[in-house]
């Protein structure tokens, strides 16, 4: 393994991987399409033989060159198009193919945002430059999951110690999912001694109302004339 092999950060390997997987496949399409260029080239050499035999003036028969890639040595083709193109703008001829252009182009770039669909809830998310690099520096893999759905990988039960009878109760990770999105703490009452303290509270609720002839007599009161001096 060569030292810039070494360098590579999972992010960029995973990205390198695609780009081979995309260059093989443009090799392939490269040699069908070359055998079809051969193929072109053999029916017009003989149309163009046929037409000197009788004084005509021949044609071209490429419209482009097939070159070596100086990366992976596969054939590539460039067309009279391209090679145009290249003039125009006052560039050089490539010497790569067009997936080692995108990979060198990927390496100068750096680490961009990945856009990852997540395995359980099918959701995307990205994966940003930030947190690529917090997780290679923990050696960690690329997240298959987005927050949330990691949130709750994570969640197991837990007991928590009842502060009214200081018996410990489990808290579900159901029960956490259900606070959680309620936007509610942890519990600090087992159920038994919430519901409890639920009716406590409403007990002491209706205590502090006044009784119908209470609020009549206050009304009274207030609506009463005073006496003149």
């Amino acid at each position: 393994m060569t030292l810039e092999e070494q360098q590579q950060t999972p992010q960029t390997k995973a990205r390198l991987a695609i780009l081979y997987a995309q260059r093989d496949a443009a090799n392939g399409a490269v040699a069908v399409a070359a055998q079809k260029k051969q193929a072109e080239a053999d029916a017009a050499l003989a149309k163009v033989a046929k037409k000197s035999r009788s004084g005509a003036e021949p044609k071209p028969v490429h419209d482009g060159q097939l070159l070596v890639c100086r990366d992976c040595e596969a054939n590539y083709f460039i067309s009279e198009k391209e090679k145009a193109f290249f003039s125009e703008k006052g560039l050089t001829m490539p010497t790569r193919c067009y997936p080692c252009r995108q990979e060198k182009k990927a390496q100068r770039q750096g680490p961009q945002p990945i856009h990852i669909s997540c395995k359980d809830c099918q959701a995307n998310f990205v994966h940003s430059i930030g947190a690529q690099q917090h997780y290679e520096e923990n050696g960690w893999d690329v997240p298959i999951r987005c927050v949330d759905c990691r949130a709750v990988k994570k969640m197991a039960p837990f007991a928590i110690n009842c502060k009214d009878c200081h018996t410990d109760f489990n808290f579900s990770v159901g029960s956490q999912i259900h606070f959680k999105q309620a936007g509610w703490a942890a519990p600090n009452r087992c159920v038994g001694c919430r519901k409890a303290n639920k009716a406590k509270v409403a007990a002491e609720a209706a205590a502090v109302v006044p009784t119908e002839e209470q609020v009549i007599a206050i009304v009274e009161e207030a609506f009463a004339e005073k006496p003149t001096e």
